[in-house]
């Protein structure tokens, strides 16, 4: 028969198991696809700052200038929730080149290739390129697609490396990161409850009449 001190161990092992299912590692953008020429591009494609696969996998120091206006839609290999770490690629050098822009997020079954349209997506907010990382909370449920909607702010428009105002390529991207959608664990809560219920039981027994 188990003891109190059996019982213990298995609601630890329970809850243990249960938590390591809802530590999940940060997932990295995988696919994006641009408001200028609507293509799906891989993190093969390198160059300057008009290369979308700059945007993908972690930050690497080379970003992806969405264009004043441009709209940029980015996949990842999962689901997910809760928070997303965008990188800006003027690493937070705002008084060099002011950036905006709004957040979005959805499913891609909601969105019509080619249109831009985010009316049926969720406004999450809008920051600036005033820090290098910025990490933004989610609305609740569960996406598979985010969008960035560069924001022109007010002034006159800048070369790019200029100082001041708007910079002609719009928001850059280094990179997006997502946190994946918990998958809970039935099997782990039963067992932790029925630890617990045996648990109690076994008090219950020893009580004296």
């Amino acid at each position: 028969m188990l003891n109190a001190k059996s019982l213990l161990c298995v609601a630890a092992l329970a809850f243990g198991g249960a938590s390591a299912v809802q530590a999940t590692t940060i997932t990295w953008a995988s696919s994006v696809t641009d408001s200028r020429d609507g293509a799906t591009v891989t993190a093969t494609s390198t160059g300057g700052s008009d290369a979308a696969g700059n945007a993908l996998g972690a930050d690497d120091g080379k970003s992806f200038g969405i264009g004043q206006g441009g709209v940029a839609l980015f996949g990842f290999d999962a689901a997910f929730a809760n928070e997303v770490t965008l990188v800006e690629g003027t690493k937070g050098n705002r008084s060099r080149q002011e950036k905006t822009v709004d957040i979005y997020v959805g499913l891609l079954a909601d969105y019509i290739f080619g249109s831009f349209d985010l009316r049926l997506f969720t406004y999450v907010g809008t920051i600036t390129n005033a820090s290098e990382v910025t990490r933004v909370a989610l609305p609740f449920g569960s996406f598979d697609t985010l969008a960035l909607q560069d924001i022109v702010p007010a002034g006159p428009v800048r070369p790019n490396n200029r100082v001041g105002g708007p910079a002609s390529n719009g928001w850059n991207v280094d990179a997006i990161g997502v946190m994946p959608t918990p998958v809970p664990l039935p099997a782990g809560g039963l067992l932790l409850v029925g630890a617990l219920g045996g648990l109690a039981a076994l008090r219950r027994r020893r009580k004296p009449v």
